[in-house]
């Protein structure tokens, strides 16, 4: 059995939890843009396991002496794929590939 690593289901207190993050941190990381949880129709944030990596990376990044602003910067050359589980059929769409082939 596949697990759905892209799949939004751990509140902002787990996610806190298995990132080694304080939920105020992982709001101030939205805030900056470095992430974007996913939202319930009732306004609930949702992370999915491929968000919680991202949260450890952003961690291991500013300990190494990376700024906010850097690490925003380097999500936009990481192509989406690379950061989230991509179906096939949609990388064969996606015009971002298209572009850089």
């Amino acid at each position: 059995m596949s697990v759905n690593k892209s799949k939004p289901v751990y509140s902002t207190g787990v996610a806190a939890d298995l990132s080694g993050l304080s939920p105020d941190t992982l709001r101030n990381y939205e805030k900056a843009g470095l992430i974007k949880p996913h939202r319930t129709k009732g306004g609930k944030r949702l992370y999915s396991q491929n968000d919680v990596d991202w949260l450890i990376c952003i961690k291991q990044l500013l300990e190494k002496g990376y700024n906010t602003k850097v690490i925003k910067k380097l999500l936009q050359y990481e192509p989406c794929w690379q950061l989230n589980e991509c179906p096939e059929e949609i990388k064969a769409k996606c015009q971002i590939i298209k572009d850089n082939l």
